[in-house]
């Protein structure tokens, strides 16, 4: 029986900055946390990933390796451009969104290895799926990004990888212009239950 992983996509330009200051599930410390952002779009963001949060998490510790667990759960967030991708296994997980678009050669240089450069070959889709890759990898370790991320494998964009000595499985898919990549700990293929957020609030 394959494993499963629950994720939850929803757009956070779907509500106002005036909104948030209305918004029952978060209380005065959040709401003190969110408008420390300077972008709106940042204090949106922060605000669905405390909605999920409190709708799927009610309490959560966090583990001797720094990952946030629930019960039996493991979950973990991520969002770009307004897009909040919120994901929950039963096994150690990283999960990270990108929106598509074009990449500086000098980022690319910097995060890429050659074997990866030539993966991409100019295309910045690809270049996101490494990218991504590599971030859902080190959230699923527990490191966060790392000063060095040639090391970091990239590859295979699906598939098994090994890092520090731990078997890892990742997969990375396109949803409209954005590319989001997880990990999941184990070597273990797992499927995926995407679910289209309706918020309600």
């Amino acid at each position: 029986m394959k494993r499963t992983v629950t994720i939850y996509i929803t757009d956070a330009n779907s509500i106002s900055i005036d909104q948030i200051d209305c918004l029952s599930f978060l209380n005065k410390k959040d709401k003190e946390d969110i408008f420390k952002y300077i972008p709106d779009e940042t204090k949106k963001e922060k605000a669905i990933s405390r909605y999920f949060l409190k709708k799927y998490i009610k309490n959560y510790t966090i583990s001797k390796d720094g990952k946030p667990v629930y019960e039996d759960k493991f979950f973990n967030i991520s969002h770009s451009f307004g897009k909040v991708v919120f994901a929950l296994s039963s096994a150690n997980i990283g999960i990270d969104i990108e929106k598509i678009r074009d990449a500086e050669p000098n980022l690319i240089d910097y995060v890429s290895n050659e074997e990866e450069k030539k993966y991409i070959d100019g295309d910045s889709t690809k270049f996101f799926e490494i990218w991504t890759s590599k971030e859902s990898l080190v959230k699923c370790i527990g490191t966060g990004l790392e000063n060095d991320l040639k090391n970091v494998p990239g590859l295979p964009i699906n598939g098994q990888k090994r890092r520090k000595n731990q078997l890892f499985f990742v997969k990375s898919l396109k949803f409209e212009d954005f590319v989001i990549s997880i990990t999941l700990e184990g070597n273990e293929e797992f499927e995926i239950d995407f679910v289209e957020e309706k918020l309600e609030f």
